[in-house]
């Protein structure tokens, strides 16, 4: 994953943020229990001398991908014609149920990391919803009035390429309305936010497109959703 996501992990200076980038989702997907300070390791898993399950290996390949749901039924369905973690062969038939307590072969291990490996930028990391919220991240509570300034707050899945804040642009899209395009002061691993953004003029039940333009070190600008998100704005008399 980490090439992928750009990063060098032959550079001792980012190692701390591969594994931020890279392990963090994974293992708490596995029931880590990780301190915010620390860099995780394979020693907070509650089962580490137990051979992982496949659907052990659904949820660590769903975090790292940012899937949802994170099951086998999703991990098993290629994306962008690439079949990271294939279904397994079963006696039964092949209409038999996926096991997810089925112990997984090294094999398999071997595979789905090689598979991961052709993915683009933009199948590891994904958008999840959006957040009306203030300058320090705290939640705004609709309705809204029309002209205030608040701020929108992405939240993200997957693994989050090196970069930093102004290396993302953000859209935001109502129609019959020209596009909105904001920055973004502040990027984490889980979220991004944008400077403030004024709500528009428009009076009861509004939705919005929000697209996420982000530069890669090799690949380029990626552009990531839609997510859609809907607001209800009030008069601002």
């Amino acid at each position: 994953m980490a090439p992928l996501a750009g990063f060098d992990p032959t550079d001792p200076a980012q190692s701390e943020a591969i594994a931020e980038a890279t392990l963090r989702p994974p293992l708490l997907a596995l029931g880590a229990v990780i301190a915010e300070s620390d860099v995780p390791g394979i020693d907070h898993l509650p089962r580490p001398d137990v051979p992982p399950t496949r659907g052990d290996a659904a949820a660590v390949l769903a975090a790292a991908m940012g899937t949802r749901p994170g099951d086998l039924a999703r991990v098993t369905t290629p994306i962008n014609a690439v079949t990271v973690l294939h279904p397994a062969v079963d006696p039964a038939g092949p209409n038999a149920a996926d096991d997810p307590e089925r112990y997984l072969p090294d094999s398999a291990v071997g595979a789905a990391v090689t598979a991961i490996g052709t993915l683009r930028p933009v199948d590891i990391y994904r958008l999840l919803g959006v957040r009306v919220t203030d300058g320090r991240g705290t939640g705004v509570a609709g309705p809204h009035r029309a002209g205030d300034l608040v701020c929108l707050t992405v939240d993200t899945a997957g693994t989050a390429w090196r970069g930093q804040p102004k290396d993302v642009t953000i859209t935001v899209r109502r129609a019959g309305s020209n596009d909105v395009t904001l920055a973004c002061p502040v990027r984490r691993a889980d979220a991004l936010t944008t400077q403030l953004w004024q709500v528009p003029d428009a009076v009861g039940h509004a939705e919005f497109s929000l697209f996420a333009t982000i530069a890669h070190p090799t690949a380029g600008e990626q552009q990531l959703g839609p997510v859609r998100f809907a607001i209800t704005i009030t008069s601002d008399e």
